[in-house]
């Protein structure tokens, strides 16, 4: 099987779409294409360094994959999204859910979607999302951004996964919302707060089947851009779903085979060795 990056390389070649969508596991090496887009966006929009996010982000590392969309014309990522999976033992321990409870103060058991419990559905935490500064506003953000979300959407309902959450910064939940006709909504009671160097941002969530019923009533084209994978131009390459199928399974394989140490009691009397 050959590899599904290896159009990532230092030739535009002929015959190929100039966007591409594309998975890649967290440990792959190549995640430092999402990641170099990542630490830009980051550092120029909220002053992160890539210390920061690394300190941030590494402990979820062994949980996480990446969505990009590719530009092969130019050689650069036009954007991406790190996604992180919940613990599989606790449905738990993603960037979001370790942050409501550290700074909003609320554990995974108190939170709630429309007064559905977020502890009993399966989920995806979209830990960052950006896009490449010479892809964004009204006339260049068009496509790129329409991929990466549909990279999101698509994915996850493959997988059969029927919502995310995120805490996106209020100018990037109300430019999604405007864009593609509100898809997410806050989490149940939670408000804004500073968060990663954001003067304000507040956790969000996206239901993708009450979200794409509304849509296909209100507006089916813009339901069939974001959930389907129809071509949504000649341009765009649309990612690979089996693939991405693969890599959330081997993620899942990966956290089988480590112990849930926070998990696990100690009796002093009969599990310490004797002195």
């Amino acid at each position: 099987m050959s590899n599904p990056l290896s159009f990532i390389d230092d030739t535009y070649r002929k015959g190929i779409r100039r966007f591409g969508s594309y998975v890649c596991d967290g440990l792959s090496t190549y995640a430092s294409v999402p990641k170099s887009l990542e630490e830009e966006v980051f550092l120029e929009s909220f002053g992160n360094t890539k210390s920061d996010l690394e300190h941030a982000y590494e402990p979820y590392e062994t949980r996480s994959f990446f969505l990009f969309v590719y530009d092969h014309k130019e050689q650069v990522p036009a954007a991406m999204a790190r996604i992180v999976v919940p613990d599989r033992m606790r449905n738990d321990g993603t960037k979001t859910t370790d942050d409501l409870r550290a700074l909003w103060h609320r554990p995974l058991s108190s939170l709630t979607c429309n007064g559905v419990a977020l502890s009993e559905q399966p989920y995806w935490d979209v830990a960052t999302l950006a896009v490449n500064k010479f892809y964004r506003g009204i006339l260049k953000a068009g496509l790129v951004s329409i991929a990466i979300y549909n990279s999101i959407m698509t994915s996850a309902m493959y997988c059969g996964v029927d919502m995310i959450i995120a805490v996106l910064d209020e100018a990037a939940y109300r430019t999604g919302n405007w864009q593609y006709k509100s898809p997410f909504s806050p989490i149940d009671g939670l408000g804004s707060l500073p968060y990663m160097g954001s003067s304000s941002s507040i956790p969000v969530y996206c239901r993708f089947s009450s979200v794409r019923k509304t849509l296909e009533q209100s507006d089916p084209n813009t339901a069939e851009v974001l959930f389907t994978n129809n071509n949504i131009g000649e341009l765009l390459e649309h990612v690979d779903l089996t693939e991405v199928d693969r890599v959330y399974r081997t993620i899942n394989e990966r956290q089988s085979h480590v112990l849930d140490l926070e998990n696990r009691s100690i009796d002093i009397e009969t599990d310490l060795p004797k002195l």
